[in-house]
């Protein structure tokens, strides 16, 4: 082989991997340009919308909401809601591109640093698929970036031994934007610890590592919210119940399962080696008690150990080191083309209406008098709350804020179970937006005689016989 061929061979060895990444991306960015059904996007548009309007964090909640709740992704929600009225829905189709594109390019940056283009793109593309159900219109995609970002920070500073003070203000904005902004002071903090187990650091050093987790706490609570933002990540757990996202995962399912694949590649090539530090042992305890938490956080584990598992993928793969880190600008740069592209695209051929929310039923909704109440299901409640401000559903988005005994005589009355009636009554909903054959619809139409008012991508908005005669 002449060495002009061998140095195409190594560009190709080191841009082939880059290539396909921004191929990846290019397809992940045109995923989320479909028209958006996600309950929880909604949600969060809502409150953003009577933030904006009310010039206030804490707007009023449901009617039948029966303890405060602490907003932790207000600063989203307000971007979130100014987008959507600038740009209509289009906007929030870009604003999640731009969240996804984020997070992948911040994990391939974390995964560069331990390995060279082939093994951090794979180690990237393995960490994005495993989170790829997290991966919505939502301002989780916040945390995934900084998640990302800190845990880099944590793997340098165990070369260098250097605070990253920065973190302390990135924690703040952090906390202004998601709930689990906690996890960039835990991985420090595991950092720290680690690297005083490792005996890497003096005493006095380690303490000096350890302050920086500890003024990003304190950041925390210094945000508009104030001290209270420190007790939230402990305020949901009366309710995780409720939640199907708070249910353990299912490792039969691909994303889970690439997860603890990944975890389990990491932990095997560190058996047979024999030493590792406890910095990365901590980030691997870390990745692997996220990702068996709750399906919700599989994508925290993912992210976590996406550069532990570029370091191991490059000791199979060995390549002569790169003389430089082009491939890092050119992921960068493309995605800054496949969101331009993506803006014009949106601008030309806006989102349509999604087929699977009951737009056809918004004529109908309008027709209902104010503070009319609605029973809904969860899957159409924050759409409701949304497109129709006036109205108030039996339940929104914010879950914590409704009492463990109202949330169980709710899905009784979802599900038409013993005592259902009793709940239409109490919270005299006279109306309702439910799944046209659900055990409830086919209840209030054959037993309390309910009219139908209107279909709709499988919804039927039903009314109490009274109300059809009104």
């Amino acid at each position: 082989m002449t060495h002009q061929e061998s140095d195409w061979s190594s560009r190709l060895v080191r841009f082939a991997p880059v290539a396909i990444l921004v191929c990846f991306m290019a397809k992940l960015v045109q995923h989320f340009l479909a028209p958006i059904s996600l309950s929880d996007t909604f949600w969060s548009l809502r409150m953003g919308t009577d933030m904006w309007a009310s010039r206030s964090l804490h707007p009023d909640r449901s009617i039948f909401a029966t303890r405060p709740g602490i907003p932790t992704e207000w600063a989203p929600q307000i971007l979130g809601a100014r987008m959507e009225h600038w740009f209509g829905m289009g906007g929030i189709n870009w604003l999640c591109a731009f969240g996804v594109v984020a997070v992948l390019v911040s994990l391939y940056t974390a995964c560069r640093d331990e390995a060279q283009p082939l093994a951090a793109a794979v180690a990237t593309v393995v960490a994005v698929v495993g989170a790829a159900q997290s991966l919505s219109p939502r301002p989780q995609l916040v945390t995934f970036v900084l998640l990302a970002i800190t845990v880099r920070s944590a793997l340098r500073m165990a070369t260098d031994h250097r605070p990253r003070w920065w973190l302390v203000p990135l924690t703040w904005v952090w906390a202004c934007c998601h709930g689990m902004w906690f996890l960039g002071p835990l991985v420090m903090a595991v950092g720290a610890v680690g690297l005083l187990l490792d005996r890497k650091v003096t005493l006095r050093v380690g303490g000096r590592l350890l302050l920086v987790p500890v003024g990003a706490v304190v950041a925390a609570g210094l945000t508009p919210i104030g001290p209270a933002l420190l007790t939230t990540p402990v305020s949901v757990g009366g309710v995780t119940g409720f939640i199907s996202e708070w249910n353990p995962p299912s490792f039969r399912t691909v994303y889970p399962a690439l997860a603890i694949v990944a975890i389990g590649v990491v932990f095997v090539a560190w058996s047979r080696r024999g030493q590792t530090s406890w910095v990365r042992l901590g980030l691997l305890a870390m990745a692997l008690g996220w990702t068996v938490l709750s399906a919700r956080t599989v994508s925290i584990g993912a992210i976590i150990v996406a550069p532990l598992l570029a370091a191991e993928v490059q000791q199979r793969v060995p390549l002569r080191a790169a003389p430089t880190r082009r491939d890092l600008n050119i992921v960068r740069l493309a995605g800054v083309t496949v969101l331009a592209v993506a803006a014009v695209a949106l601008t030309v051929h806006p989102p349509a209406p999604s087929p699977k929310l009951p737009s056809g039923l918004n004529h109908a909704l309008d027709a209902l008098p104010a503070d009319t109440v609605v029973f809904t299901e969860s899957t159409a409640s924050s759409w409701l709350e949304w497109s129709h401000p006036d109205l108030d559903p039996v339940i929104d988005g914010w879950v914590e804020t409704f009492s463990p005994d109202y949330l169980k005589s709710y899905l009784k009355a979802d599900s038409a179970a013993a005592g259902w009636q009793a709940f239409l009554q109490r919270d005299h909903a006279r109306h309702a937006l439910v799944a046209q054959h659900s055990p409830l619809a086919t209840a209030l139409s054959e037993r309390l005689h309910w009219q139908t008012v209107g279909v709709s991508a499988g919804y039927a908005l039903l009314a109490a016989p009274s109300s059809t005669s009104e």
